[in-house]
C-alpha cells in the first residue's frame, strides 16, 4: 500500500498544472518602465509615477490601483498617440492565457466639448508590431464633472485563442487624443498561461526524472519489506 501511495504522489506531481506569468513589472513597482517600451508621436508619453496628478499637465488621477506606482499617459498638445509595449513569449504548452489589467481613461474636457479622441486601447501584436487583435477599446471616458478623475476598470479575459505555443508577441497599451487631452492609466498587468499537464521533459531531464522515481519506489519497497520482517 505504501508503494501504491508513493506511486500516486509521483504521478500526481508529474501531472500537476503549471502556471507561467509572462509579463514582467506588470505593477510598475520597480518605479520605472523596466520591461516596457514607451513611444510617442508627439511631446508626451507614458511614464511611471506614484502621484495622484499626471507628470506633465498636473491633471488629477486616482493614483495607483495597488502598490505604490502605476503608468499614465500625458501630453501638452492633445493631438498624438502614446504607446506602452511589452514583448512576451508563450510556453511550449498551455491551455489558457488569462490577460488582466486595471485601466482608467480620463477625457479632460470631452464632457463639455465632445470627444477628445479615440482614448485608450489594448492590442495584441505579432513580434514585428503587426496587429493581431484589439483586445479592449478604444475607450473615451468623459470626466463627470470635468476634473473629477475616473476610477480603474478591471479587464480579464482568456486570450489563448489568439496565441500559438512558443511564439513571441507584443502586448500594447495606447492613448490617442486628437482635439484635447486624454490621460490613460494602467496598473496590475498580468498574463498567466496554464497547462493541464507538465510538458514532456527533454530526454536528459526525463531520464533523471524517471531514475528519481524508480529510486523513490525502491526505497519505499525496501522500507515496506523491513517493516514486514
Amino acid at each position: 500500500m505504501r508503494i501504491l501511495a508513493s506511486l500516486a504522489v509521483f504521478l500526481l506531481a508529474f501531472a500537476s498544472a503549471r502556471a507561467d506569468q509572462l509579463i514582467v513589472n506588470g505593477g510598475f513597482e520597480t518605479g520605472n518602465l523596466s520591461g516596457w517600451t514607451a513611444s510617442s508621436t508627439g511631446d508626451g508619453n507614458f511614464s511611471v509615477t506614484s502621484a495622484t496628478i499626471t507628470p506633465l499637465t498636473g491633471n488629477a488621477t486616482v493614483g495607483p490601483h495597488s502598490g505604490s506606482f502605476y503608468a499614465v499617459s500625458d501630453d501638452f498638445s492633445g493631438s498624438q498617440t502614446q504607446t506602452l509595449t511589452q514583448s512576451f513569449t508563450t510556453p511550449t504548452s498551455f491551455s489558457t492565457a488569462i490577460l488582466s489589467f486595471e485601466m482608467f481613461v480620463n477625457d479632460i474636457t470631452g464632457g463639455d466639448f465632445g470627444s477628445s479622441g479615440p482614448g485608450g486601447q489594448v492590442s495584441l501584436l505579432n513580434s514585428v508590431g503587426g496587429l493581431i487583435a484589439v483586445l479592449y477599446g478604444p475607450v473615451d471616458t468623459f470626466e463627470s464633472p470635468v476634473g473629477a478623475p475616473n476610477p480603474y476598470l478591471l479587464f480579464s479575459q482568456n486570450i489563448a485563442a489568439f496565441l500559438n505555443p512558443n511564439t513571441t508577441y507584443e502586448l500594447q497599451f495606447s492613448s490617442t487624443d486628437t482635439s484635447a487631452l486624454i490621460n490613460v492609466g494602467v496598473d496590475d498587468v498580468s498574463l498567466v498561461t496554464t497547462a493541464s499537464t507538465s510538458p514532456v521533459p527533454e530526454p536528459a531531464s526525463g531520464s533523471l526524472f524517471a531514475l528519481g522515481g524508480v529510486l523513490v519506489f525502491w526505497l519505499a519497497y525496501k522500507k515496506s519489506k523491513a517493516l514486514e520482517a
